[in-house]
């Protein structure tokens, strides 16, 4: 209901905003908060998603796949700006496993070249991916 209120974490002046604990996100908007912005830190994003429809909070900031995957899941929540990061994703190997790193990389590959991935990427976070 306040999208169009809140476009930008400056807009969150004097608000509440709400954070993973002992994540980026929480690193983040405790060193670029705006003015009068409460931080607001919980264990989980079902906790945080439960303390915004509550209105215990007025925003949620977190990683982009678990609120953009929530967003095209649930109506009422919906994605107002992207923080860039250095942050990247990846998948772990045990080392020497070179087995598991080829399947991977070529399944990886496939998805991508034969569209899997954007189709995917779009039924999760509701958009494109940006860099395929």
């Amino acid at each position: 209901e306040n999208a169009e209120k809140f476009k930008t974490l400056d807009d969150l002046a004097g608000k509440t905003i709400g954070v993973q604990t002992g994540t980026t996100g929480e690193e983040f908007v405790n060193g670029n908060k705006p003015d009068g912005a409460t931080v607001t830190a919980l264990p989980g994003a079902a906790d945080l998603f439960a303390a915004l429809t509550a209105k215990t909070i007025d925003a949620i900031v977190q990683d982009y796949p678990i609120n953009a995957y929530r967003a095209t899941q649930d109506k009422n929540v919906v994605i107002t700006q992207k923080i860039k990061t250095e942050e990247q994703y990846g998948m772990a190997v045990k080392k020497g496993d070179s087995a598991t790193l080829d399947l991977l990389d070529k399944g990886l590959e496939k998805a991508k070249s034969d569209g899997t991935y954007d189709e995917l990427y779009e039924k999760y976070f509701g958009e494109k991916p940006s860099d395929s």
